[in-house]
């Protein structure tokens, strides 16, 4: 490992880790103090809140399946999907750390351990590819619509008061926001390249503005584009051939 790819993973790891104490000092007092059914009554009470809910149930469209990929088999891959629904990214991008720092060569491996050629692996179950557009589809039209919807019903600042003010609202926008950190550094190490700089920062900063509704995008992005065709695994996973497994580095 060299040592510019330690450090890159250190950083990164120590961002998201942050990301995830924050994330705990907030989620276990609230589960101490205030009852769910409560909370949820409480975050429905709001429009903001309400689409803070909705933006973290697009956020599973990504870490569900790209958990399940990474899972040894399929008993794993239930007990680590279920956790990470009902704990939220407080267990997810703590997982995704442990990645990060712990399997691969590079921290681009690390995310995506996919490298065969892809003209080598011809592949037609992409049957799971088209129901998995449909799913995200769906979840990002809703999400979308009641983002509209609250736009226009509250203004922000309203709603920012009172998540604020609100336990589990506020603990939904921080589920919310740690999952965004982990979709925007899997962006990242997918997409920058020397060569492919300003594309990938758009689509953070468009992630980091809008929410999982970009990651939805992103998802049908890559799933009907560049890995047209493709099985699941490879949509999610598949990061490029030997050669180009390194972000910053010209390939051609």
């Amino acid at each position: 490992m060299a040592g510019s790819d330690l450090a890159l993973r250190v950083t990164v790891s120590a961002v998201l880790g942050a990301a995830v104490v924050y994330f705990a000092t907030v989620l276990f007092p609230a589960i101490h103090n205030v009852s769910l059914s409560e909370g949820f009554d409480h975050i429905l009470s709001n429009v903001w809140a309400t689409c803070a809910l909705i933006d973290y149930v697009t956020g599973l469209s990504f870490t569900l399946p790209y958990f399940w990929l990474r899972s040894p088999n399929a008993i794993v891959g239930t007990i680590v999907v279920v956790v990470c629904f009902g704990m939220g990214n407080v267990v997810s991008v703590a997982l995704f750390v442990g990645f990060i720092l712990f399997s691969g060569s590079s921290i681009r491996e690390a995310i995506l351990p996919l490298n065969h050629p892809l003209t080598a692996a011809p592949n037609t179950k992409t049957w799971g590819v088209t129901i998995f557009q449909w799913v995200i589809s769906i979840i990002g039209l809703i999400y979308w619509v009641f983002l509209i919807y609250s736009v226009v019903k509250q203004p922000v600042s309203a709603g920012w008061t009172f998540i604020t003010a609100d336990t589990w609202s506020y603990v939904t926008f921080v589920d919310v926001l740690t999952g965004v950190s982990m979709v925007a550094t899997y962006i990242l190490v997918r997409e920058l390249r020397s060569d492919n700089i300003i594309a990938p920062l758009l689509w953070f900063v468009a992630l980091a503005l809008l929410g999982n509704g970009v990651t939805v995008i992103y998802l049908l992005y890559i799933s009907a584009g560049p890995m047209a065709g493709r099985s699941l695994d490879e949509v999610f996973l598949w990061g490029g051939e030997p050669g180009e497994r390194v972000p910053l580095v010209k390939t051609k």
